[in-house]
Parts: C-alpha cells; sequence; structure tokens
C-alpha cells in the first residue's frame, strides 16, 4: 500500500472515533492528501480508489445535509466538503473503478457508483446550495454566503459535466433547483440560470427527457424574469429560453400558445446586446409574428370578400323574388280585375230580360190606365191583385201537388218491391214444404213410448255419471274444506306477515347491491356515503318500487291470465 492510500485509511480510522461535529474537519483532511505535489497524478488515483473503498463517499454525501452552524468553519467548511466530493468523483475514472470491480471485488459497485452514489451527491450538493440561499436571503446567519454558494454551484456544474448521462437529468428534475432559480436574488437565480444553460450546451437533448410539469415550471419562470425591469436577471434568462427554441424546433408555437404577448415583452430588450441565442429568438419571434400578422391580414381580406360576395348574392336574390311577388301581384288583380267585369257582364245578360219584361208591363198597363176613364181604375186595379193573386196560388199549389206526387211514388215504389220480396220468399217456402214432406216418408216415425227412452236418455247424459261416493264421505269432504279455509283464514295474517318481511329483506338485498355496485372506492368514502348505506328509507323506497313494478304488471294481463294468476296466489297460500 502506498504512503497516499495510507494516509486515507488513517483518516477513515479518525473518522470512526469522531464526534458529528468534527467529522467534516476530519474528512477536510483528504483535500491535503489529494492536493500534495510530490505525489503523482498514479498515487493520487489511488487515493480516490482507496477513498471509495473505505466507504468515505457515502460519508461525505450524507455529512453535505447536516446543519453546519455548529461546526468550525460553519457553511465554508460545508463548501470545501463539496469541492471535495467533486474532485473525488470527477477523479475516480470508471474504467479504473470498472477494472477494480472486474478484479475481484463486488461486482455491484458500478451499478452503486452510477445509480445510487453519483445521483445522491447531485441532491446533496443542491440541498447544501439551497440551504445557503435561504440562510443568505432570510439574513439569519453571520457573514457573507454569497462565495460559499457559487462554490457549491461550481462544484456541481463540474460534477453534472463530467457525469452528464447519470448527474444532469437528476439536477434538472430536483425540486431545490427550481427553488433557486425562482429566487429574486439575481446571484441566486442567475447561477441556476447559467447552470442550466451550460447543462443545455453540453446535453441539448436532456431537457426532452424532462417531466412536462418541470418543463413548464421552469417556462414560467423564465417568461417571469424576461417580464421584469431588471435586465441582470432578463438578459440570462432571455438567453437560455433562445437556448430551449434553438434545440427544440416545436417549443417556439408552445411558447406563443401559451404566453400571449410574449413577442411585446422581448421587444423592449431589442436594445440592449444579445446573446447569439436570444437574438435568435427575437428574430425567430419577429418573423413568426410577421407572419401571424400576415395571416390575419389574408384572413381578414378573405372574410370582406366573402361578406362582399354573400351580400352581393343576398341582393341580387332579394331583387328577384321582388320582381316575382310584384309580377304575381299584377297577375292576381289582373285575374280580379277580369273576373269582376265578366261577373257584371254576365248579372248584365240574364238581368236585360227581366227588366224588359217589368218595363213593358208597366207600359201597357199605364196604356192601359191612360185608355180607362177615371170611375173605372179602381175596379181595375183590383181585377189585377186578384188576377195576381190567383197566379201565386197557382204557382203554389202547383208546387205542394208535385212534392206529394213525389213522396207518393216513393212510397209506392216501395210498397212495389216488397211485394216482389214477399213473392219470392212465399214461392220458396213452398217449394221447400213440399220437399220437407217428401222426406217425412222416408223415415218411421216414433212411438210414445220410445219418445220418452229417448227422453230420459238425453236427461240422463245431461246430468252426468252418477257419483260413485256415498253421502258421507262427502260430507266428511266438505268438512275438510270447511277446515282448510278455517285455517287458511286464521293463519292469513302470519302467512302475510312472512311474505312482507321477505319482501322487505329481497327489498335490502337489492338495494344493498345496487349501492355497493355504485359505490366510489374507499378512498373516496364520506359520512353521507356511510349515512346513505345505514338508512331504513331506501329499503322502503326499494320495497314501494318493487310494489309498484308488480301492479303494472298485473294490470297489464289480459284477464285469462289475471285469473289464473289469482289462483296460483291462493294454492301457494293454501299450500
Amino acid at each position: 500500500m502506498s504512503a497516499c492510500s495510507s494516509s486515507v485509511v488513517t483518516i477513515a480510522q479518525q473518522l470512526s472515533h469522531a464526534s458529528a461535529e468534527q467529522s467534516p474537519l476530519i474528512l477536510l483532511a483528504l483535500n491535503s492528501v489529494l492536493e500534495r505535489e510530490e505525489w503523482s497524478a498514479k498515487e493520487k488515483q489511488s487515493a480516490r480508489r482507496q477513498i471509495w473503498r473505505c466507504d468515505l463517499l457515502h460519508i461525505i454525501v450524507e455529512v453535505l445535509r447536516q446543519e453546519f452552524a455548529l461546526v468550525p468553519g460553519q457553511w465554508g467548511t460545508a463548501a470545501k466538503l463539496a469541492t471535495l466530493l467533486t474532485n473525488v468523483c470527477v477523479g475516480l475514472k470508471p474504467k479504473v473503478l470498472e477494472q477494480q470491480s472486474v478484479s475481484g471485488e463486488n461486482a455491484d459497485q458500478v451499478t452503486e457508483y452510477y445509480e445510487i452514489l453519483l445521483p445522491t451527491a447531485v441532491d446533496s450538493l443542491l440541498i447544501l446550495a439551497n440551504n445557503l440561499m435561504e440562510l443568505a436571503t432570510a439574513h439569519v446567519a453571520k457573514g457573507d454566503l454569497r462565495p460559499h454558494f457559487l462554490a457549491v454551484a461550481d462544484a456541481l456544474t463540474w460534477l453534472c459535466s463530467y457525469h452528464q448521462q447519470h448527474c444532469i437529468q437528476r439536477a434538472l428534475q430536483s425540486p431545490y433547483l427550481l427553488n433557486i432559480l425562482i429566487s429574486d436574488e439575481v446571484v441566486y437565480s442567475g447561477t441556476a440560470l447559467k447552470f442550466m444553460a451550460k447543462m443545455l450546451e453540453e446535453c441539448p437533448g436532456v431537457f426532452s427527457l424532462l417531466p412536462s410539469e418541470t418543463m413548464q415550471s421552469v417556462l414560467d419562470e423564465l417568461v417571469y424574469k424576461i417580464s421584469s425591469a431588471d435586465d441582470q436577471s432578463a438578459l440570462p434568462a432571455l438567453d437560455l429560453l433562445g437556448a430551449f427554441v434553438h434545440y427544440s424546433v416545436t417549443l417556439l408555437d408552445t411558447l406563443l400558445l401559451a404566453y400571449k404577448g410574449l413577442s411585446v415583452v422581448i421587444s423592449k430588450w431589442n436594445t440592449h446586446r444579445l446573446g447569439p441565442n436570444a437574438a435568435q429568438l427575437v428574430a425567430a419571434l419577429e418573423a413568426r409574428v410577421a407572419c401571424d400578422q400576415e395571416a390575419a391580414r389574408k384572413d381578414s381580406a378573405a372574410v370582406l370578400i366573402q361578406a362582399t360576395w354573400k351580400g352581393y348574392i343576398s341582393r341580387k336574390k332579394m331583387k328577384r323574388v321582388q320582381r316575382g311577388i310584384r309580377r304575381f301581384q299584377k297577375m292576381y288583380r289582373k285575374w280580379k280585375l277580369d273576373k269582376e267585369k265578366a261577373k257584371q257582364g254576365r248579372t248584365q245578360v240574364t238581368s236585360r230580360p227581366v227588366h224588359t219584361a217589368q218595363r213593358e208591363f208597366h207600359e201597357r198597363q199605364i196604356a192601359t190606365l191612360r185608355l180607362l176613364p177615371a170611375c173605372e181604375v179602381g175596379a181595375f186595379v183590383k181585377r189585377q191583385e186578384g188576377h195576381a193573386a190567383s197566379t201565386i196560388q197557382a204557382w203554389w199549389r202547383g208546387f205542394v201537388a208535385r212534392k206529394v206526387f213525389q213522396k207518393r211514388k216513393v212510397a209506392a215504389i216501395r210498397t212495389q218491391s216488397a211485394s216482389v220480396i214477399q213473392r219470392a220468399v212465399r214461392r220458396y217456402l213452398h217449394g221447400r214444404r213440399k220437399e220437407w214432406a217428401s222426406t217425412e216418408d222416408m223415415y218411421p216415425k216414433l212411438t210414445c213410448a220410445e219418445r220418452d227412452l229417448l227422453l230420459r236418455e238425453v236427461q240422463r247424459m245431461r246430468e252426468g255419471p252418477p257419483s260413485t261416493q256415498s253421502s258421507d264421505q262427502r260430507r266428511q269432504l266438505h268438512d275438510q274444506v270447511q277446515q282448510l279455509l278455517v285455517d287458511f283464514y286464521a293463519n292469513l295474517r302470519s302467512v302475510r306477515h312472512r311474505d312482507e318481511q321477505r319482501h322487505v329483506l329481497l327489498a335490502q338485498l337489492m338495494e344493498d347491491s345496487n349501492q355497493v355496485l355504485s359505490a366510489p372506492p374507499l378512498c373516496h368514502a364520506s359520512d353521507e356515503l356511510v349515512e346513505l348505506f345505514t338508512s331504513g328509507s331506501r329499503v322502503v323506497a326499494s320495497m314501494a318500487e318493487m310494489a309498484h313494478r308488480e301492479e303494472l304488471k298485473a294490470m297489464q294481463l289480459p284477464w285469462w291470465k289475471k285469473s289464473s294468476v289469482e289462483e296460483d296466489s291462493i294454492m301457494t297460500l293454501l299450500s
């Protein structure tokens, strides 16, 4: 064993007997072992392997998570331990570790180193950096803690740059890094931005492996810092956001959809000196905004053209409809006017002879009156009135006579039809009587004794076969039926009570099964659900619903099924 490795073993022995406050100072002695100039690089590498064998790396990782307020050197000691942890992990080459593990030591050391130790070391460094930031912002600790925070951040950056595959994703997913990023202090949030930018530069594809919630939180914080008035935090955030967009083409669309007005916020930083990623982001946003404005202008122009064309078509259709309406109205008015003229013409044609006859009659009367002497005018008028009355009476008697004649004609037709029908029926019956008279001679006639015997046989067949039971047996059967009826009516209340209990149990089982099937998981159970399961009103409601359904089914049955159902129910009760 070389002197370098023996020094590590000595430190490990001292650490086994030291207290919790002295352990960090003893671990710092490993710095002197790794930084001595007289030892070669091979001996230092041997010392790192010895630190791994003595399990000192796990101890350093756990010590970094404790409170350093009571440790000599306080948080400066913690920063030195962080640098020591990174120095050992970076100097411990994986090839050497694999050769040692294959040569006979534990074969699971490689898995333990990459999958357990390195992620735990990243968590410890982030926890230490977060504690330093909280103490500095709360002004609890004495002295300036920012140099210690920067030392821890440099150690974390060094470790993640060396072991990119196992450390970068773990660091970016840590909530402690996000807590440092959202700090209002420019020193701490800027350090987190620089760390994320360096990790993105060294491993661009790692951000695509981050969960969507973590990526969304990072983007929210970057946009918030860009919208602030402080250029010391806004410009690094803008540069990191530009790096994101540079390595992820689809992220630009996500930013424009999720953050409305982002281009306006970013445009205010155009007067400052921007990095290449930020300048590329600004140019991409300006191009996208110009493209969106052009698309919006084309959309508005298309809407305007469509509105103009639809208005033109609508007005054209309206004019065509109005012309059709006017033409229809004109044709209707012309048709109505022609109809009225034709009606007036027909009226004039039909009324002209009447008017002519009336005028000629009046002219003859006037001429006659002029020829008669004055003493005979009254008698002439009376004769004319009598003649007019006789004419009216003649016309009326003719109308009444024609009406009576029509009724008599209908009655005569009916009488003649009935006579024809009766004559045909009598002729038919006369022929049938002749046939019956001819058939009576073919069969012999029954005597009185034979007729009485036949009547008694018919009566016997109507009464049915004679009973095989005696009167005592019939009386005994009647008594048994009477006893069954008495027992039935005596036990009717108990039978109904048992039936009601059975129906209640069936309703309760049905309701419980329905509630169990539709109940939520036990993790979502509440007091209302327990009360619903233990409530008795649900059973009553379910029983009432069952009875209502049975009654509806019974009402819908035909009469011949209702009687059979009632008979079955009675036989069930009797049994």
